[in-house]
């Protein structure tokens, strides 16, 4: 897997992949950005909630469960202060006809097998995720 960093101007910058695909990063203007991006820190919150969220639909696949309304909410702790992520905290919202019991299973095997939330795991930040049935 290969990426790479292009400067544009001040803070921003665009970031890529092999696959073709572009994201722009930038810093807020409170911290002399022109906010034409998410930050790398951001990008970090980003990618563990859509990791959660394609990993649940493959578990979710493999346990042969359909839902109808998938989100998920996710809360990275960092202040000013933090270099980095201090928690997560998330909730997993999910209108389904299967029982909370298989919903947790499949939630239990997604933070298993979700590859930056290992990443997340390793780097001993506690993440702590909940159910909301709707």
């Amino acid at each position: 897997m290969k990426t790479a960093f292009q400067w544009k101007q001040g803070f921003e910058s665009t970031v890529t992949n092999t696959r073709g695909h572009e994201v722009v990063m930038d810093l807020p203007p409170a911290k002399n950005g022109t906010d034409n991006g998410a930050t790398a820190i951001e990008f970090c919150a980003m990618s563990l909630v859509g990791c959660i969220g394609t990993i649940f639909a493959v578990m979710a696949v493999k346990m042969r469960f359909e839902y109808s309304q998938l989100e998920i909410e996710l809360d990275a702790v960092k202040t000013d202060e933090d270099k980095t992520i201090k928690s997560v905290d998330y909730v997993l919202k999910i209108k389904t006809g299967v029982s909370e019991e298989k919903v947790k299973k499949c939630l239990k095997l997604t933070e298993e097998n979700c590859p930056v939330g290992i990443l997340f795991q390793k780097a001993e930040i506690p993440i702590s995720g909940k159910i909301e049935m709707q």
